[in-house]
């Protein structure tokens, strides 16, 4: 299993240095497929616009944010962005971010040097039980290995009455970097398995028409045709979840 996550890495690594990506992103460091609902028009120029208010649709979520004061983690931190987005929101908050990469690790270490990241498979973090109060994953968790190792990981670290908040996709099957124990779950199987590790649904909106639709239809129009096509096909649902610990 460590053999494919570590394969994966490699292959997402090529992806988000690739120049054509850097060139489309604008070098902001940023790589997701932002949220639309309040930029307008789709387009490249707006991208970055919407990766932010992607991240910040998760910080909404958070309705007791002002009373975090100790340990915040950014799972599938990418290049960086999302963490300094977080540290910014949370000033009184320890936010570290979390990656399976050692070279993007690297990155953003040399890009947010005030902040602290750290390489580690999301599946299996080594952190103490009990020990942060928030857990945020930005557009990630569909290629952990596997997503339900990753949620009961952070079901383990995080405090009673602690939050993760992330965003995920349902695929209808697996393609390259994506698990096929991740794909092919309905809505209702995939929240199911959600309670069943014990925790409590505060939020649940589905964005895909907001998020995923445009973003493909932007990779159609920007070069990204066969990559664009093939998402839209295996796309089901692009979800926005608030869980609890009780």
């Amino acid at each position: 299993m460590r053999q494919s996550s570590e394969k994966y890495s490699k292959h997402y690594n090529h992806i988000i240095f690739d120049e054509a990506m850097r060139k489309l992103y604008e070098g902001s460091n940023f790589f997701n497929v932002g949220y639309w609902k309040d930029v307008q028009p789709v387009s490249i120029p707006n991208l970055n616009a919407a990766c932010e208010a992607l991240v910040t649709a998760h910080i909404d979520l958070d309705v007791a944010r002002q009373d975090v004061s100790g340990g915040i983690l950014d799972i599938g931190c990418g290049l960086g962005v999302t963490s300094k987005m977080f540290a910014d929101a949370y000033p009184n908050a320890r936010v570290t971010g979390v990656n399976f990469s050692a070279e993007q690790v690297a990155f953003a270490s040399e890009q947010y040097p005030d902040l602290n990241f750290i390489q580690k498979d999301a599946s299996r973090l080594d952190l103490p039980s009990d020990s942060v109060e928030r857990i945020f994953c930005v557009e990630a968790a569909f290629h952990f290995n596997t997503r339900m190792d990753f949620l009961r990981e952070a079901f383990r670290i995080v405090k009673s009455g602690g939050r993760l908040i992330f965003s995920d996709v349902l695929y209808t099957r697996s393609i390259y970097g994506i698990p096929k124990e991740n794909t092919g779950l309905s809505l209702e199987e995939f929240i199911d398995q959600i309670r069943d590790i014990g925790w409590e649904i505060e939020t649940n909106l589905d964005i895909t028409e907001d998020t995923g639709a445009p973003y493909l239809d932007l990779l159609c129009e920007s070069g990204f045709e066969r990559a664009g096509r093939t998402w839209i096909k295996l796309l089901e649902h692009y979800l926005l979840l608030s869980l609890v610990k009780p």
